[in-house]
């Protein structure tokens, strides 16, 4: 009888053992699947950056000449959707959301009608951009193939959105772009890759993307 009970004890601590070890196995599982979707929906905000980002270049190259007058340095007229230098609060990337919409660019609408037609966004996700002139120089064009009389440094904000709306995250591009000379613009949406636009311009003249980070 003594050897039945000391059974039937071992018998329950054992059986507590291994649904202590059932549960903590389960509780595992779901922070590993909590773990992982996080992981993937920052996948998806990141690739709406990068279209956001996108977008913006595609704008910026498509922009013709008249849309920025020669030779100024300052106080110029911007094209459509390009903000001026020093017009943006600092840090941009920590602002709401609220603010993104009113003075951001969807990825997928055009800059200055608000119709469809920028790049491809996934489904239920939110991609953003923001141009702002930084730098411009003035120079010879006497000096190049082209004949481009200014040289401008951009900076790219943009942001993108996962299906959760606290999963955000921002990048930052610096980007040059010549302006005034023989070269004829890209089409927005974009037709074909971005570099193209880049591609018939002296090594000497900075164009595209000089350098990337992410700020969020």
């Amino acid at each position: 009888m003594r050897s039945q009970g000391v059974a039937l004890v071992t018998g329950l601590v054992i059986l507590a053992a291994i649904s202590l070890l059932a549960i903590t196995a389960a509780g595992g599982l779901t922070l590993q699947r909590h773990q992982a979707a996080n992981f993937q929906d920052r996948i998806r905000a990141e690739s709406a950056a990068d279209a956001a980002q996108s977008a913006a270049l595609a704008w910026l190259y498509s922009r013709p000449d008249s849309d920025r007058q020669a030779g100024c340095i300052a106080a110029c007229f911007l094209p459509d959707a390009i903000h001026a230098p020093g017009s943006l609060p600092l840090q941009p990337e920590f602002r709401s959301a609220e603010w993104w919409a009113e003075h951001a660019i969807p990825a997928d609408r055009h800059p200055v009608s608000g119709e469809p037609g920028g790049v491809d966004v996934a489904t239920g996700l939110e991609a953003l951009w923001i141009v702002q002139e930084i730098h411009f120089d003035a120079i010879d064009p006497a000096g190049n193939e082209q004949q481009v009389e200014g040289l401008a440094y951009y900076r790219v904000l943009a942001r993108g959105r996962g299906r959760q709306a606290n999963t955000v995250a921002v990048s930052e591009s610096i980007v040059a772009r010549p302006w005034h000379g023989r070269y004829e613009t890209a089409a927005y949406p974009p037709e074909r890759a971005l570099r193209a636009f880049c591609d018939p311009f002296d090594t000497e003249l900075p164009c595209g993307v000089l350098a990337w980070r992410i700020l969020r």
